[in-house]
């Protein structure tokens, strides 16, 4: 069996690798999540983590579907955090704030109390935290991917300089 030696000059770039890949992936994790906060489908999944640290609990969520002008309030069995069409501008606190803007809260169709067991659309939504680890885990992907793409680049612009 034989070893391979690592000389002190491939010990020093392996570390300059890593030291410049973790830089450029923390740097691409919180650019994306920026600007993520703005973006129509994903302010929603972005700004819950930041509304939960504000408020102290999950927040109520409101929605404009149809014209309905509902919200949904945490531990409620519809309650299922936010979705592709909630903005960051649709998470509320307190319930005051969401009756103020003239928002009542969903209910249950009719036909969801007697059978509730058998539609699949009367089920409970969750709690909103899958949703939210799906799009860390999305926005760490394309982080990583950015920093393994652009990592050499700088890497060689780095070593001719020296």
């Amino acid at each position: 069996m034989t070893s391979k030696k690592v000389f002190p000059k491939q010990k020093s770039r392996l570390k300059s690798f890593n030291a410049v890949y973790s830089l450029v992936f923390i740097i691409s994790f919180f650019v994306i999540y920026l600007i993520s906060l703005f973006l129509p489908f994903a302010s929603g999944y972005a700004a819950f983590p930041l509304k939960i640290i504000q408020c102290g609990h999950q927040p109520y969520i409101t929605s404009n579907f149809m014209g309905d002008y509902t919200y949904t309030k945490p531990g409620d069995g519809l309650y299922a955090g936010p979705d592709i069409f909630t903005q960051g501008s649709d998470l509320y606190c307190n319930k005051q704030d969401v009756e103020e803007r003239g928002y009542s809260l969903h209910s249950r169709p009719e036909r969801c109390h007697t059978n509730a067991d058998q539609l699949t659309e009367c089920a409970s939504g969750g709690d909103g935290y899958w949703s939210i680890f799906t799009f860390v885990m999305i926005i760490i992907v394309i982080s990583l991917a950015i920093a393994y793409l652009l990592t050499p680049n700088l890497l060689k612009a780095k070593l001719k300089k020296i």
